[in-house]
This record gives structure tokens, C-alpha cells and sequence, in this order.
């Protein structure tokens, strides 16, 4: 595997995880689950993923045994069976997650962490994450015997620093066109062609990926 010069990789050695300590300055924590619970509330079920942080100085970090806690709303790397590494999320620009961009975005509601679906400069269209947890019950027909952790995706879009909720559906997203009818007819044209549907995140990622960006 080939890296730039401004590529650094993060093996999980004592060496490499000071040297991203000092680019993101985050403390090591220790993992000690408290309740015996169904799931998880990290973003992906296990540690074995890939990912590339870009830093805001436009700097690439490669990182394995990443992931995304979203009830803490931070970045991780696993560093031992009993110990995570904090990502700095002041010093992150983004991450890329098994091809997937996460951003640390704020609004009038805080920071969170979203997938980026579509980004533009008049729009983008986000993904958020959130849990709650289910609690157990003894009735055999609900086969729900212990507590579980239960994770939810929403959808929202932002423009400028607002961000509010949004639907994934033809009319929605059609707005989103500025009523521009040479626009409008060629991303139903494409959708059309393509057999992509309005419902689903990757496909108006594509459509519009195509028709605002690779279109101009």
C-alpha cells in the first residue's frame, strides 16, 4: 500500500498513536460496559473498518479500527481490547468511512456528526444517527428477553448554518431544483433511466451528483 507524503497510517503502536495524539490532540479512554445490552451504540457493528481523516490544514491520515460513537458524538480508534483513542473533532475538515464522508457540522442545535449524502453550495443533504434503548420483557412473544440498543437514522437539510428535517421523497427533493425545469426534467430522466429510486440516499447522492455537478 502507497502513501503520499502527507499520509500518515495509524497502526495502533505506541509510536503511531502519539503521533496522531499530537495532529488531534485526543484523550484515551477506557471501555467498561456497565449494562449487559443487545447492540451497540457505535455507528458500525465492529472495529475492522478503514478510514482517511482529512485534517484542516488539508492533510490525510489513514486509520484503521475507526468508529463512530454516537451517543458521545466523537471519532474513535480502538487501541487494545480495553482502551479507545478520542479524535479532536476541532482539528477534523472529515472522515472517510468504507467510502462513506462523515462531517462534524454545527447549527443552532449544537455540533453532530453526519453522513454527508449530497453536498453543494446552495444545499446538502444529511444523515444522522441517533439510540435509544429497548427494555427487555419477560413475554416469550415478543422474543425481547433483555434490554437492546436500538439505532435510528434521519434525514435533514442544510443550507447555510440551518439545518432542519427532511424527507426523502420525489417532491422533496424536486424542490430542491429552484424550480429549474431543464433541471428538474433531467433528473427525472435520469432517475428514470437508471432505475434509482427517490427513497434512497445513495441514489439521490448519484442523480445528484450528476445533474448539479457533473452536468455544469
Amino acid at each position: 500500500m502507497l502513501f503520499s507524503q502527507d499520509r500518515s497510517l495509524i497502526d495502533n503502536s505506541d509510536q503511531t498513536i502519539l503521533r496522531v495524539a499530537y495532529n488531534f490532540g485526543g484523550p484515551v479512554s477506557f471501555y467498561n460496559p456497565k449494562r449487559n445490552l443487545k447492540g451497540t451504540n457505535y455507528l458500525f457493528d465492529d472495529w475492522e473498518n478503514f478510514g482517511v481523516i482529512k485534517s484542516k490544514d488539508n492533510k490525510d491520515f489513514l486509520v484503521r479500527n475507526i468508529n463512530i460513537n454516537i451517543d458521545l458524538n466523537t471519532i474513535q480508534t480502538k487501541i487494545s481490547n480495553d482502551s479507545i483513542f478520542d479524535y479532536d473533532l476541532n482539528n477534523i475538515e472529515k472522515v472517510t468511512i468504507n467510502n462513506k464522508v462523515y462531517k462534524n457540522i454545527y447549527s443552532e442545535k449544537g455540533k453532530r456528526i453526519y453522513e454527508v449524502i449530497f453536498e453543494s453550495d446552495e444545499f446538502s443533504i444529511l444523515k444522522g444517527f441517533e439510540t435509544k434503548i429497548i427494555e427487555g420483557t419477560p413475554n416469550p412473544m415478543q422474543n425481547r428477553a433483555s434490554d437492546a440498543i436500538v439505532r435510528n437514522k434521519s434525514y435533514f437539510l442544510k443550507t447555510g448554518v440551518n439545518i432542519i428535517a427532511f424527507r426523502l421523497t420525489k417532491k422533496k427533493i424536486l424542490n430542491l431544483l429552484n424550480k429549474d425545469s431543464v433541471k428538474i426534467a433531467k433528473l427525472e430522466q435520469y432517475m428514470k433511466s437508471e432505475n434509482l429510486s427517490y427513497n434512497k440516499d445513495k441514489d439521490i447522492s448519484k442523480a445528484l451528483l450528476q445533474i448539479l455537478i457533473l452536468d455544469k
